[in-house]
């Protein structure tokens, strides 16, 4: 990991290539420490003042390096102002832009700094920034744009531009249909890929399950096995063990779908992949299916809990008709320091509203039952 460090303490001159180095290691702290971003920030900005003063701030590297410091830290407006001061931005310059504006959530800009590259041609990375602002959009259901056929454009300047031999390009284009409902379109990217990772096979997975094909995700994690040159992700079984959800919902074969995501859940363990993920989507599962004992077993066993392991556990005593549990859960989570989302508040409500129901047909039964004995 980077050091910070300052050069006056040595017998050196720092040079352009020692100020990039230095403001990329203040960017990756940055991005490290979430929450102390501001520091690096403020180091970073201290380092392009000594470039100001040996005459290094109009270096390209330099301002790239500038430029993606701003973006990590969250500051578009200065990024944008060190992009448009440079005399001549390459491709990079424009991607590292580009790549800011996604990451933090303004991708109808990002989008359009793309079509503002006529006179730069995109790089491989440019391509993998573009169908994810692309895709953010159409997540977010923001304007009246096609999205699909936005994507669509994107992937046919990749193919003239000769990027989509890339495989960080194709994994992104793979994901990109996937999640605007085009399986086929994922499907053909994917069956022309030379050489997949195990990024590919899950995005292509996940877009199989999103789009209610959980059988097909799962013969794919199948084929995976013999075909795939890595082996699955916790991603991947987090994948495949939701497709046995979904599966043990659609088609009410309880039994089947459950031992199924088990055998998948110790596949996972074998691989070492039994993170939080991978544990509550088991929980998610178990309590699907009805099999709260053991649902409560595996979370009680979790290292590491998020608020969607608790919400699941919550959820699930909901739906299997133990509403005084769920409240007693809820109270562990408090306990425990875990914030409750918007779902674990609706679980919590809707079993608060049951156990009331069930108390008000209780008190009427007894009052019923005392009038018919009343003399």
């Amino acid at each position: 990991m980077f050091r910070f460090f300052r050069w006056k303490h040595f017998d050196c001159v720092a040079d352009a290539r020692t100020l990039v180095a230095a403001l990329t290691g203040c960017a990756a702290l940055a991005v490290e420490q979430r929450g102390n971003s501001r520091r690096w920030l403020e180091k970073g900005e201290e380092i392009y003042r000594q470039a100001l003063e040996k005459n290094c701030s109009d270096n390209s590297f330099v301002q790239n390096a500038l430029i993606e410091l701003y973006a990590r830290c969250g500051s578009m407006v200065k990024a944008r102002s060190v992009f448009e001061r440079m005399r001549r931005p390459d491709a990079v310059s424009w991607t590292i832009l580009l790549q800011g504006y996604v990451d933090n959530s303004e991708s109808a800009l990002a989008l359009r700094l793309f079509d503002g590259m006529s006179s730069t041609i995109p790089n491989a990375r440019t391509f993998v920034a573009a169908p994810t602002a692309c895709t953010s959009l159409a997540a977010s259901a923001v304007g009246s744009c096609n999205w699909l056929r936005r994507g669509k454009s994107i992937h046919s300047r990749a193919v003239t531009s000769s990027c989509c031999d890339n495989i960080f390009v194709q994994n992104t284009l793979v994901d990109m249909y996937a999640k605007l409902g085009e399986m086929q379109q994922a499907r053909d990217v994917f069956d022309k890929m030379s050489s997949r990772s195990v990024v590919s096979w899950t995005a292509l997975m996940q877009g199989y399950v999103d789009n209610g094909k959980s059988e097909v995700a799962l013969k794919l994690f199948e084929g995976m096995a013999e075909e795939a040159e890595a082996p699955p992700a916790a991603r991947t079984f987090v994948t495949a063990i939701t497709a046995c959800t979904a599966l043990a919902a659609e088609q009410k074969r309880l039994n089947h779908w459950l031992e199924k995501g088990k055998r998948i859940h110790l596949q996972a363990v074998r691989n070492r992949c039994w993170d939080v993920y991978v544990e509550t989507a088991v929980v998610n599962l178990l309590a699907k299916c009805g099999s709260m004992a053991e649902a409560q077993e595996v979370f009680d066993k979790m290292v590491k809990r998020n608020v969607v392991s608790w919400t699941c556990l919550v959820q699930g005593y909901v739906d299997n008709g133990k509403n005084k549990r769920a409240p007693e859960v809820v109270c562990e989570m408090d306990l425990n320091g875990v914030t409750m989302n918007s779902a674990t508040f609706v679980a919590a409500l809707t079993a608060c509203g049951s156990l009331m129901a069930a108390g008000e047909r209780k008190a009427e039964q007894e009052q019923w039952i005392s009038l018919q004995h009343a003399p």
